[in-house]
Parts: structure tokens; C-alpha cells; sequence
């Protein structure tokens, strides 16, 4: 999610998409999304729109369809 007026300006748009599907890749890019002041409103994005891929406001797509 980008907040182009905000402290995250330099984000593009969209998902952390790890590297890899293991569980360490796919912590490490959760992780991202726990210091992102942006996290709220793009959880709230993600579980209200289509995003089926990548972490969005630090849930993965299983987490999201559970939701």
C-alpha cells in the first residue's frame, strides 16, 4: 500500500512479495509490514478487496481468506 504524501512516500504501490514461499521468507517480509505506518489501512485494503498474492498489512493470503 503507498501513502505518497507520507513518511512510506518512497513505496510503490502494492504487496511485499517474498522471495520465497517458506516460512522464513514469508516472516521476513511480515516483519516489514510491522514497522510500516501504513499497516492498518492496508490490512483494512487487503481483507476488503481482491488481493489473493503477497503480504498485505502484514497477513499472507491463507491468513486473509481465514479473516
Amino acid at each position: 500500500m503507498s501513502n505518497r504524501s507520507g513518511p512510506v512516500s518512497n513505496f510503490e504501490s502494492g504487496p511485499v512479495l517474498p522471495r520465497g514461499h517458506g516460512e522464513e521468507e514469508v516472516g521476513a517480509g511480515v516483519s516489514i509490514c510491522m514497522t510500516c505506518p501504513v499497516l492498518t489501512p492496508c490490512r483494512s485494503h487487503a481483507l476488503h478487496g481482491p488481493e489473493r498474492f503477497g503480504i498485505w498489512g502484514g497477513t499472507t493470503p491463507t491468513e486473509r481468506a481465514r479473516l
